[in-house]
């Protein structure tokens, strides 16, 4: 029996719920076409046991000694991957659900196609109801969108996208091996935008496939609206711009409208009574001037 290509990279942090269904989706062929990588972040006294360990050789667990964010636990995970066969690794998150058979479907593409190093799949939206081909960036607004389809996906067209969601990224051992891991300044958050764009620097594309398609339930291990969501994504969106924007004056530019923007959410939220988020807000933009990156102070991330 040929070894699997490809591996699948999950990061698990929060509930276990969310992680068995992932995994019970990943392995309904029963035989499973691709390994399955565990990266568990959570504290060592909440650990549960990994689901289907038992039943099957194809899933392998990583315990680091403390909590390394979604950037740091992808690489401790890549780190070891990558010192064996793999050609493909998709990261996943432990909220998305997808079948062996898609992800071996992106195999043949990427086979197809050896200029991409990152493809994904159609994403569903189970909260909004939507379906996602990829994101686009907002260089003058400071903002990510998803580029929505407006009706059904028919087309067999691989789809160059500025960016492919990360709850399900296909990334190829030579882009890989040719860019580096996820920065782990941003320790949560707007990883896989920055490396979305290091990808396209290096000459690759980045692509979203239509025939495969992947459900996803977002934020089930950080919250919707939680201050721990709102700090990460407020600040890292500071540090990504100022790492990829081109141009110093336009950089400037950037941050102003960002801060100003960011600034008025601050107020109304004051004048709503949502004290507390508004104080989030400004820790954020006051931790990115100040650059205080990576694992903020400010949240319990311990592991033990």
């Amino acid at each position: 029996m040929q070894s699997p290509r490809t591996v699948v990279l999950i990061v698990q942090y929060g509930a276990y719920d969310d992680l068995n269904n992932c995994i019970k989706h990943l392995l309904h062929e029963n035989t499973p076409s691709v390994d399955i990588c565990i990266v568990d972040n959570n504290p060592s006294g909440k650990r549960e046991k990994i689901p289907y360990t038992e039943d099957t050789t194809s899933i392998h667990t990583i315990f680091p000694q403390k909590n390394l964010g979604y950037s740091g636990g992808c690489n401790a995970g890549l780190s070891e991957l990558l010192k064996k066969d793999y050609e493909f690794f998709f990261v996943l998150n432990n909220d998305a659900l997808i079948h062996c058979s898609d992800i071996v479907e992106l195999e043949s593409i990427l086979d197809a196609h050896k200029d991409i190093g990152l493809a994904g799949p159609v994403v569903y939206d189970t909260l909004h109801d939507e379906h996602y081909l990829g994101m686009r960036i907002n260089w003058k607004r400071g903002r990510t969108n998803h580029n929505r389809a407006k009706g059904p996906i028919e087309s067999n067209t691989i789809l160059d996208v500025e960016l492919v969601e990360g709850c399900g990224m296909m990334l190829t051992r030579k882009a890989l091996e040719t860019i580096g891991y996820f920065d782990t300044q941003y320790f949560l958050y707007w990883e896989d935008t920055d490396l979305n764009i290091r990808i396209q620097e290096a000459g690759f594309r980045t692509v979203i496939t239509p025939t495969v398609l992947m459900r996803h339930t977002p934020s089930q291990s950080t919250g919707q609206n939680s201050p721990l969501k709102e700090y990460y994504m407020t600040r890292n969106a500071f540090l990504f711009f100022s790492k990829h924007c081109k141009g110093k004056l336009a950089r400037k530019l950037l941050l102003y409208r960002m801060t100003t923007f960011k600034m008025g959410q601050v107020i109304r939220n004051v004048f709503k009574g949502n004290i507390s988020l508004a104080k989030t807000q400004c820790f954020a933009m006051s931790d990115y001037f100040l650059r205080r990156l990576g694992p903020s102070a400010r949240f319990n991330h311990k592991t033990k």
